[in-house]
């Protein structure tokens, strides 16, 4: 479980960003070098190949110390083999589950942000009762699991996460729904588009605009008329992608908004409708 975290931990520094996530804690591991890499550099390629063939090592502890140091070097070669060991074979997820419940919330956050990375379908009933999780952090991680996903499974859960008391995760959950073409989340999508926060309604708005359902161009055509700009411009982007008639007029007004990113948008949609016929 401890070299699992490890794993975790070094494909979050790669993938997220430094800074994003606190490194593991490596006092959890005995005997592993502690010592700071370097940048990586040209030369240095030999023995980035040299950890990450480590990471096969039959030593757990040398996998760790591996794995810790190239998340330290922000190899980007690398993360294949770390998404392998983090158990995209099946053989982690297990523990994987069970930590969704460990009594740390960052323990939870990051082993939920991995079952979106395995391929395997027992991760996604775990996810989704990780949408009710007490943390908000870890409630967001569990939407953006769920929208690699892709599993039916999901919708309703998803939806009821519009709701959830925090604009982070109604947004993180737009996007996981905005990835799937199930038309079960047309009408909570278009009543996301009156949330209080701006950056809710934009991501309803695109998420609104990936949808194949006419349904979606009403709504849309009224977030015209919302008083944040990035939320104009969002639904003007996805009624282009509609090339519905009923958003040209009011798409023309757009080109007279004050904001100069809604008027393009407004103008790109016309093309799009221009083009579409």
């Amino acid at each position: 479980m401890k070299l699992l975290f490890i794993a975790i931990s070094a494909v979050l520094s790669l993938s997220m960003g430094g800074g994003t996530y606190a490194p593991f804690d490596l006092s959890l591991v005995s005997s592993i070098d502690q010592t700071q890499p370097t940048n990586q550099t040209t030369e240095a390629n030999a023995d980035v190949k040299a950890k990450i063939a480590r990471l096969s090592s039959p030593n757990p502890v040398d996998r760790a110390q591996a794995a810790c140091q190239l998340g330290e070097l922000k190899a980007a070669s690398a993360i294949p083999a770390l998404i392998k060991l983090l158990g995209h074979d099946g053989r982690n997820v297990d523990p994987l589950i069970a930590a969704t419940k460990d009594p740390m919330a960052e323990v939870r956050s990051k082993a939920v942000w991995s079952l979106g990375l395995v391929g395997d379908e027992r991760a996604v009933v775990p996810l989704v009762d990780s949408l009710k999780d007490s943390d908000e952090k870890v409630r967001s991680q569990a939407a953006w699991a769920l929208g690699l996903k892709g599993d039916g499974r999901s919708v309703d859960g998803l939806v009821a996460a519009l709701n959830d008391s925090s604009p982070h995760v109604q947004s993180q959950a737009a996007w996981a729904l905005g990835l799937r073409g199930d038309s079960r989340a047309v009408e909570p999508l278009a009543i996301a588009l009156s949330a209080s926060s701006d950056h809710v309604r934009s991501q309803a708005a695109w998420a609104l605009g990936l949808k194949g359902d006419s349904r979606a161009v009403e709504p849309l055509i009224a977030a015209l008329e919302d008083s944040c700009a990035q939320v104009r411009s969002q639904a003007a982007w996805a009624l282009g992608l509609k090339g519905d008639s009923r958003a040209v007029e009011p798409l023309k007004r757009l080109l007279n908004d004050q904001d100069e990113h809604v008027r393009h948008q407004a103008a790109w949609a016309l093309q799009m409708r221009r083009i579409m016929q």
